[in-house]
C-alpha cells in the first residue's frame, strides 16, 4: 500500500503528496471564479491555508470546510461567476495540480 504519491508532468517531479493529504483533497471540494482570482486565492488562503489551490481560471478550496463561510469570505472579496461545489475525483485533482487538460 502507498504511504506516498508523486506526480510527475513533462518528466519532472511536480508534487509529492501522502495517501492522507490525497484523501483529503480528492474528497469534497468548492471550486469559484469571480472578478478577481488573485484576491479571491489571497482571501481565501488567509483562513483555510494549504487547502486552497488555483485551479484553471478559478480557485478551488479541497476538503471538509464550512460552504458557508467560504462563501462568505468569497462574496466579501469580489463578485462572483461560479461557484461549484463537487467531490474531486483523482484525475481532476491530477489536472487541477499540472494546470488543465491543455498541460498533459
Amino acid at each position: 500500500v502507498a504511504t506516498t504519491y508523486g506526480i510527475i508532468l513533462k518528466g519532472k517531479l511536480i508534487k509529492e503528496v501522502s495517501a492522507e493529504n490525497l484523501e483529503r483533497e480528492c474528497g469534497r471540494s468548492t471550486y469559484l471564479e469571480g472578478k478577481d482570482n488573485a484576491k479571491l486565492f489571497s482571501a481565501l488562503s488567509t483562513r483555510f491555508g494549504d487547502s486552497v489551490k488555483e485551479d484553471g481560471e478559478g480557485v478551488r478550496v479541497f476538503g471538509d470546510v464550512d460552504v458557508n463561510e467560504v462563501l462568505e469570505i468569497a462574496l466579501n472579496t469580489t463578485p462572483l461567476t461560479i461557484v461549484n461545489n463537487s467531490r474531486l475525483g483523482i484525475e481532476d485533482y491530477y489536472l487541477s495540480i499540472v494546470g488543465g487538460e491543455r498541460n498533459v
